[in-house]
């Protein structure tokens, strides 16, 4: 499945729109971005993986190092190498790059078809935490702030997984079903 620039099937390998999922912690991004991307014959690139590679270090390791601003100059670059690619792909965006007024304009510039998984807040922690030890919650900067934090951070960053084209919610759904939610929302939209 293609999608245009101009949001029809088809066109050139330029002119098709990177598909992006957005969401917080744990919402199903990188998992539903892989088998979307198997399911519609694309590229699956995960923008947190594409951090380290440029960096050569851990996300873990980017924060301790260089702190928030550190990561998001080295987020700016990465998601601009992705966006710049020819090939069609289904990119999973990190959980604040949406927060960066930057990221969302290199978005709109590349008119990338932004996809928001949802879940309950309390979900999302639940998935990120339920069988990990102390010690490897502490790994993660996010969930090493404590689940208030955690909350707050989701609500902070609300408004601009609002700005998706399209919202899914994974609640009580398999990987699976997401995916197929995505399909049928991208070839619902591509109909209009």
């Amino acid at each position: 499945m293609n999608i245009s620039s101009q949001g029809g099937e088809g066109g050139d390998a330029s002119a098709v729109r990177p598909i992006c999922l957005t969401g917080y912690m744990g919402a199903g991004k990188t998992s539903v971005g892989r088998l979307l991307a198997a399911k519609i014959s694309r590229n699956f690139l995960d923008l947190d993986a594409e951090i380290q590679l440029r960096a050569g270090k851990t996300i873990r390791q980017i924060f301790q190092e260089h702190g928030d601003s550190g990561f998001r100059d080295v987020e700016r670059q990465s998601l601009a190498a992705l966006l710049q690619g020819s090939d069609p792909s289904v990119i999973a965006l990190g959980g604040g790059t949406l927060q960066d007024e930057t990221n969302r304009n290199a978005l709109h510039a590349a008119n990338a078809f932004l996809i928001h998984l949802e879940a309950p807040v309390g979900e999302l922690w639940r998935r990120c935490t339920d069988g990990f030890n102390a010690e490897e919650i502490a790994k993660r900067p996010l969930l090493a702030e404590g689940e208030a934090a955690f909350k707050e951070r989701s609500a902070s960053r609300e408004a601009n997984y609002r700005s998706a084209q399209v919202s899914i919610t994974t609640t009580g759904l398999s990987v699976e079903e997401v995916a197929q939610a995505c399909q049928n929302a991208i070839s619902a939209i591509l109909q209009h």
